[in-house]
């Protein structure tokens, strides 16, 4: 399509783009509305959860101090079957009161008949149980069930008298002896009134701004409430207070930053205008001259490969003639020495001629494949039966470590084994003599796919040449910066046929210190042709 210079086209253009961008500065004001209530709506959720922790660390603050009297030896001997008054003066007092904001403290018995009331730090006739409502007997019957034999366990809640809320904790008398406990029936209760203090240093500590309780849950927006629940999980009206609203705070900036945007996109607009259609047909030119590249590259080595095929194969097969000497002696033994190294080159070009059809193939999408149950282990051991020979001539350790747990699995056999082939023979070519070379098998746990990892303890490759060797022809370097041996084509064929699969391909080394190549195979690979 022509573009530049066709105005009608250009005008075409103009209408769905004042569409788009109309839709997008709706977009923005809808984001940005969004925002605002997300950024609320969080911190609204946040204060509540303070307010949670602030409720639980007051609680456990109480719960620790109720925990420390009753599991105090001389409290269980002066506040249980013996009420010593003088000692009670002398240890509590108006001590708690004062420093820790303790208003009623009460001993009871196994019966829940009050022993002992202190209240406001003085000693008392009120009855706790009357006084005090929402379960009372619930909390204390709680606190009693912990074992005689252990430390006390606090039970804690919040109860109701006439015209105040009060938390209240509670905890088994316990004596401690010669490394054992031993717990009485008797328990001791801590209160501390929910009172305008409370609130107010609640509310400076964890930034609940106009704490207070109330009878109705508050009415409003953008307000925060718990409901007050007692022991007995009976609800007695709301704890309310006025959350920070940073998406309040946020807006004023939202929607500059929406006009700014609006105003950028619609400057934006002529530009990208006059400029789309230049660009489209610039890129559908340029994907089709990479199209042409790429087939005429895959068509040249398609036709150098064929053309090279039958002549390498001619000059392998008449050089093992004169290698073996099949019709007579050649005379002088440096022939044979010459024919054996006309062999050695005839056949690695012709490897190299099989990995150029097998690149050609991959290239251009040719590469078939089977979807068929595949045993991974004896695929893996032929593969290794058949690299043996190349590992025994280079006095290389072959070991082959199998997982017997690994079921069949669907995919293409000769794939896999030629996957195999060319990640040993790549290890075992830069593994020196009296190297090893191992091969392993391995049950993924995770998706239940397959693995197959060859590890060397060859030359290696340094970390800045591991992307080279990935791509074709690409060669690791020596130290001298020379390129080592090979073709530089099995593992971009190996990586590109185990992506076909459906799997995955990854490779790890330093520099002398060896190579790992892992294959990852699912279990069902979804072929694709390559």
């Amino acid at each position: 399509m022509h573009f530049v210079g066709q105005s009608g086209s250009v005008r075409e253009l103009v209408r769905p783009f004042w569409l788009l961008l109309t839709i997008s500065a709706v977009g923005l004001v809808l984001l940005a509305g969004l925002l605002t209530h997300l950024q609320n709506r969080n911190s609204v959720k946040a204060s509540e959860h303070l307010f949670r922790t602030m409720l639980s660390d007051r609680a456990g603050g109480l719960s620790d101090l109720t925990v420390e009297y009753a599991y105090w030896d001389s409290a269980v001997e002066n506040m249980t079957e013996t009420v010593n008054l003088d000692w009670i003066a002398d240890n509590f007092g108006s001590y708690l009161n004062e420093t820790a904001g303790v208003d009623l403290i009460f001993v009871v018995d196994a019966t829940n008949t009050t022993t002992y009331v202190s209240d406001q730090g003085e000693h008392s006739d009120l009855d706790p149980f009357t006084v005090l409502s929402g379960g009372l007997s619930e909390l204390v019957e709680t606190a009693r069930q912990t074992p005689g034999n252990a430390p006390p366990v606090p039970a804690h809640g919040i109860l109701t008298t006439l015209d105040a809320f009060h938390l209240v904790s509670a905890a088994r008398m316990t004596t401690y002896s010669d490394q054992q406990e031993f717990g009485t029936d008797y328990v001791i209760v801590f209160t501390q009134a929910i009172d305008e203090e409370f609130l107010a240093e609640a509310a400076r500590g964890y930034l609940l701004d106009d704490l207070s309780i109330s009878s109705f849950q508050r009415d409003g927006l953008w307000t925060a409430s718990l409901p007050v629940r007692t022991v007995d999980n009976s609800r007695h009206g709301y704890f309310t207070w006025k959350p920070a609203l940073p998406g309040i705070e946020m807006l004023p900036f939202l929607a500059t930053g929406v006009l700014i945007a609006f105003a950028v996109m619609a400057l934006t607009a002529f530009v990208f205008v006059r400029r789309i259609g230049n660009a489209s047909e610039q890129m559908a030119e340029a994907r089709e001259a990479a199209e042409r590249a790429n087939e005429a590259k895959s068509d040249f080595l398609r036709n150098v490969a064929h053309e090279l095929r039958t002549p390498v194969n001619a000059v392998v097969g008449f050089s093992e003639i004169m290698q073996q000497e099949m019709y007579g002696p050649l005379g002088d033994p440096k022939y044979a020495g010459y024919a054996q190294d006309i062999v050695r080159a005839g056949k690695h070009m012709s490897e190299l001629v099989n990995d150029l059809l097998d690149l050609a193939r991959i290239e251009a999408g040719q590469m078939r494949f089977e979807n068929q149950e595949v045993d991974v282990n004896e695929t893996v051991r032929i593969a290794i039966g058949l690299v043996k020979d190349l590992a025994a001539a280079k006095k290389v350790d072959l070991e082959f470590i199998e997982d017997g747990r690994i079921d069949t699995i669907h995919s293409d056999e000769r794939a896999i084994r030629q996957i195999a082939i060319n990640l040993l023979t790549n290890a075992i070519k830069f593994t020196p003599e009296k190297g090893r070379v191992e091969c392993r098998t391995l049950q993924q746990e995770s998706d239940g796919g397959i693995m197959i990892q060859i590890q060397d303890s060859g030359i290696g490759i340094s970390e800045s040449d591991l992307p080279r060797v990935l791509e074709p022809f690409g060669q690791a370097l020596d130290n001298d910066g020379r390129a080592l041996d090979g073709t530089g084509l099995g593992l971009p064929i190996t990586k590109k046929i185990t992506e076909a699969l459906g799997g995955s391909f990854k490779l790890s080394s330093k520099f002398k210190a060896g190579t790992t190549a892992t294959v990852f195979l699912p279990m069902r690979s979804g072929i694709r042709q390559a």
